[in-house]
């Protein structure tokens, strides 16, 4: 039924192929679909057993449609997108058998077979294996959603690629028509391959060529066949088809990948593989030329989508849909301090800051396929706490079902803090507020009373009281003493800003501090570096730093060091006071310097109000690091720059 040198193509074609007769019984089974398959000529040639080979059980192939009548009404339930162009049908499947049970997508080409007198004798299916094809559109897929929610993040720079991403791909149709030899049953076999075929002497003369070929250089056939080889390669690929040639010569196969130029002098890059077969009684070059423009395009936009994500300033990470980490970008490293060695299959179940309630709204509803946004309070590599505003979505696969979840992150830390120090500076406001309104309006009637227990405890009649007159009016002078402090902080204080160096204002505070400290038997520690002079009121600087370091004393125990230093950061001078106590709690810590409000047994609460209104009228910062060994209060002064306004009125 099919001479030597048609079993000499079918057996050397890439692609998985294989002949029936009008029985349905297999003739011909290629080494592409023994690859395929596992299954060997010997075991096949003679049965019907060719579904079962690639689909592990019965059923219809396009190979059987092609003899019936109305293949419409037939379709195999494992096929889709069949279409018909003349004789020759072309659809998709999918065998879960191939791949050692992992399973493959395939494309088939299915073309009839006929004698001489047009009658039906056979046909002819070929299979290529596009899995790989079908997983770069799934992992484009994938990275199409991944840049969806950057968009939703970030810039409209990854919102126009996303939008060249959403553009579908579309498979293109390969119309293969037939290489021409005089036999007919030649001319069905070449209508159903789907690459360009060249057949080549030793000469490098072009002897004959499908369509495919054809239509991919933009040539006719009688132009073609009179080309020499290298007017259709592109000159940077000569050393390739001359190695091609050798390897042919000595291996009998060989694959390489070139640039073919078209008629029109575009060229596109091509995969070669070629093989030696004897043609008309002579050795000839036997070529299967692939066009993987599309695929290098594909490749291309997912290299370009992966630097994108890579380069993102917004988080990202990718888990499966147990929260298992698959993924971080070198954003998620720079914040945290992880690198993917520490994080890739770890699992985030235990969402940071969340309740057990709201850790289960959370799963349910990224589980459910919804979006979550929301705020997470997670802990840093170094120890260091820090918040993100995250974006939360999952990933489906082809099927719609969801297989991963994407978070996109940015950290908020800064923000919350000027949050926090937008409403604790509220809170002062209303404090103030309340302070000017009924200041003046309680000390008047004070003074009032203060005078006549004053003018009472001087008669001669009541020197029997006048231990209590002197409580009752030591106690007013208290009161005054708080009031007036209260509305120090409530008012702008003009301050007498100089040039001061900050160490000799501490070195001039030393023999007091010392002296309490020894009181109480506990140490100070002096560690001042070389800074330069500042604008200071030295008058509110050292208040500042007495009451920084009488807190820092009154919360150590005996035997406690105190350290006090200074030193630049950039351009900054930084004051830093630092106890050896049991640190503050968290809960404490944003009210910190809101008047009245104190840990202490003994004490009114201003002592901290008065250190950061201190700082803000000289234009300073106070951060607050603490833990179970300590605490540290760092002030920040802003370098003194001559001739700026801002730094010499206040």
């Amino acid at each position: 039924m099919i001479c030597g040198s048609l079993l000499d193509v079918i057996e050397f074609l890439p692609d998985a192929t294989f002949v029936i007769n009008r029985d349905k019984k297999v003739i011909v089974w290629n080494q592409a679909i023994e690859a395929l398959t596992g299954v060997s000529k010997a075991a096949i040639i003679g049965t019907r057993n060719y579904t079962v080979s690639l689909y592990g059980e019965p059923g219809l192939m396009l190979i059987d449609l092609l003899f019936s009548t109305d293949w419409t009404k037939e379709l195999p339930s494992n096929y889709k997108n069949i279409s018909k162009k003349g004789n020759i049908l072309y659809g998709e499947s999918f065998s879960p058998y191939l791949n050692e049970g992992q399973g493959a997508f395939l494309w088939g080409t299915a073309a009839p077979l006929f004698n001489e007198e047009g009658k039906l004798i056979g046909a002819i299916e070929t299979l290529r294996d596009i899995t790989e094809r079908k997983l770069l559109e799934i992992e484009l897929t994938k990275h199409r959603d991944d840049l969806e929610q950057l968009v939703k993040q970030r810039t409209e720079e990854l919102k126009r690629a996303n939008e060249e991403l959403q553009k579908d791909i579309i498979e293109r149709e390969r119309a293969e028509e037939a290489l021409r030899e005089s036999e007919t049953h030649y001319r069905g076999i070449f209508n159903a391959v789907m690459d360009g075929f060249l057949i080549i002497d030793l000469n490098n003369q072009i002897v004959e060529v499908n369509p495919e070929m054809c239509r991919m250089l933009g040539y006719t056939y009688e132009e073609l066949i009179n080309l020499s080889v290298k007017e259709i390669i592109h000159p940077n690929s000569y050393p390739v088809f001359e190695r091609l040639k050798d390897s042919l010569l000595t291996n009998n196969e060989f694959s390489v990948q070139a640039i073919d130029i078209r008629k029109d002098g575009s060229s596109f890059p091509v995969e070669i593989k070629g093989s030696i077969f004897e043609y008309k009684g002579r050795k000839h070059f036997l070529t299967i030329i692939r066009d993987i423009s599309e695929r290098e395009q594909v490749e291309e936009q997912l290299r370009k989508l992966s630097r994108a994500v890579e380069q993102s300033p917004s988080i990202v990470m990718i888990t499966d849909k147990l929260g298992n980490i698959e993924y971080i970008n070198p954003k998620f490293t720079q914040i945290t301090g992880y690198g993917p060695e520490q994080t890739i299959g770890k699992n985030v179940r235990n969402t940071g800051g969340l309740s057990p309630e709201e850790s289960k709204i959370f799963w349910d509803t990224i589980s459910s396929g919804k979006e979550w946004q929301g705020e997470f309070y997670n802990r840093k590599k170094n120890g260091e706490y820090y918040w993100e505003f995250a974006s939360i979505s999952p990933f489906r696969n082809i099927d719609g079902v969801i297989t991963h979840f994407i978070k996109m992150a940015e950290d908020i830390t800064k923000r919350k803090q000027m949050e926090q120090e937008m409403a604790r500076l509220d809170r002062l406001n209303l404090i103030g507020e309340m302070a000017a309104g009924i200041g003046h309006e309680i000390r008047n009637p004070m003074t009032t009373v203060r005078g006549f227990l004053q003018l009472l405890a001087d008669k001669k009649e009541c020197m029997v009281y006048k231990d209590f007159f002197d409580l009752m009016i030591e106690e007013l002078d208290r009161a005054n003493s708080i009031i007036q402090e209260f509305l120090s902080l409530a008012k702008n204080r003009i301050i007498n800003l100089k040039i001061r160096n900050l160490n000799q204002i501490i070195k001039s505070l030393a023999p007091l501090m010392s002296a309490d400290a020894i009181v109480s038997d506990k140490y100070i520690n002096f560690e001042l570096g070389t800074i330069p002079d500042l604008l200071l009121d030295e008058k509110e600087i050292r208040q500042l730093t007495l009451n920084l370091v009488r807190n820092g004393m009154e919360a150590m125990s005996t035997g406690g060091n105190l350290f006090i230093r200074t030193f630049c950061q950039g351009e900054e001078v930084v004051l830093a006071v630092q106890d050896k106590g049991k640190g503050i709690k968290p809960e404490v810590i944003e009210k910190l310097g809101t008047p009245f409000f104190t840990t202490k047994d003994e004490g009114i609460g201003l002592g901290l109000a008065e250190c950061y209104s201190i700082a803000a009228r000289h234009n300073a910062k106070i951060e607050v690091e603490t833990d179970s060994g300590g605490t540290t209060f760092y002030i920040y002064f802003k370098p003194y720059r001559p001739g700026k306004k801002d730094n010499v009125e206040k």
